[in-house]
């Protein structure tokens, strides 16, 4: 409970609706008891981060896998870099020093 405590002073209960609780070892357990330990961590030293928004995923070892849980964390990022990255076209040698360019 304490790395618990240390985490919610760092990023605030506020954050936590931006939090994924991922489980994983999923090849090295059967499904029926990876489900009870969910459980546990739902009902127990997870509650206070889902009653407030965290979400309950499960990493299959797959890039797939991995892949599907980042998918919705690097859309929020690009949507916010989006709207505040200013893209410039110029042609060679009009760079100026606070211009960004992607390529």
């Amino acid at each position: 409970m304490h790395n618990l405590s240390i985490f919610k002073e760092l990023c605030g209960e506020d954050s936590l609706n931006n939090i994924l609780l991922i489980t994983t070892m999923w090849d090295n357990i059967d499904e029926e008891t990876g489900s009870a330990y969910e459980r546990q961590l739902e009902g127990g030293y997870w509650k206070f981060m889902i009653n407030r928004g965290s979400q309950l995923a499960r990493f299959l070892g797959t890039p797939e896998s991995a892949s599907k849980l980042l998918t919705p964390f690097t859309d929020q990022v690009y949507a916010r870099r989006s709207g505040q990255i200013r893209i410039k076209t110029v042609g060679p040698g009009n760079l100026g020093s606070s211009d960004i360019v992607i390529a």
